[in-house]
């Protein structure tokens, strides 16, 4: 295995793959770290994914890791890193686009990443499948809540979500209120019950509410109990497993048009 630093186009990144398969066009994904992290804490996800024959990019978020390291003091200082994260997924795919096998191109992500990942599932239409760990479906409804509980206040007290800077992206790009944006897509959503930063019912009833929509269809969500706001290891191989067998279907999709 090969892990790599590299800059693109200003954003730091590590990049994985197998040394044999360095040098070849492979099927991308771009992973995204959680919150207070960085690429660092999630080179295993790296690995496991580029065990399977990916190439895969873990960059960090701004005001996280290399990228201007900011102490995050209170839920909306995330927002302006969640507007980033979502609009600079071109320039992450454009330093790569020659060498992406097949026209694949995975992303993922834990917690802030979950976040970003479901949003771009929105925003981004050729992204061919997903995996969003412990992050809120209805973003903006967790998000909402999470302010609520930071200023000691009842919900409908706080300010409306679009009042804050940055926020914008949260609402255009809600998940919840777009899953027909996922249009069949593969996509893998995992959450435990009793997540105490990130609340299950905000992944669980927009899924399962909608459970017979179509464009579902290749929706897998597994929930589990006791994990908290911690990612199993049955959950972190399972991810992996799953995009693989998406870029299987891809292939046949492909093979079939």
């Amino acid at each position: 295995m090969r892990i790599q630093r590299v800059d693109i186009d200003g954003i730091p990144a590590l990049e994985v793959a197998q040394k044999s398969q360095w040098d070849q066009p492979l099927p991308l994904v771009v992973f995204q770290h959680g919150g207070t992290n960085d690429k660092e804490v999630v080179a295993g996800y790296g690995v496991e994914l580029a065990k399977r024959g990916f190439r895969v990019v873990l960059p960090d978020a701004l005001k996280h890791g290399e990228n201007n390291y900011a102490p995050i003091r209170q839920i909306s200082d995330y927002f302006e890193v969640w507007e980033d994260g979502v609009y600079r997924l071109p320039r992450i795919l454009d330093y790569y686009r020659e060498s992406i096998k097949d026209d694949f191109i995975g992303v993922g992500g834990l917690s802030l990443g979950g976040y970003m990942t479901n949003m771009q599932m929105v925003k981004y239409p050729e992204i061919s499948a997903a995996v969003s760990l412990m992050a809120g479906v209805d973003t903006a409804g967790a998000i909402r809540t999470s302010l609520s509980k930071r200023h000691g206040q009842r919900e409908e007290s706080v300010l409306p979500l679009e009042d804050y800077p940055h926020s914008q992206v949260l609402i255009d790009y809600n998940l919840g209120e777009n899953l027909e944006a996922l249009n069949g897509r593969p996509m893998y959503f995992w959450h435990s019950k009793d997540d105490h930063w990130v609340p299950f019912r905000f992944t669980y009833y927009p899924l399962t509410d909608n459970r017979a929509l179509p464009t579902l269809d290749q929706v897998e969500f597994k929930i589990t109990d006791g994990d908290e706001h911690v990612v199993p290891c049955h959950v972190f191989e399972r991810q992996a497993s799953f995009m693989e067998e998406a870029y299987l279907k891809h292939l046949e999709k492909r093979q079939e048009s």
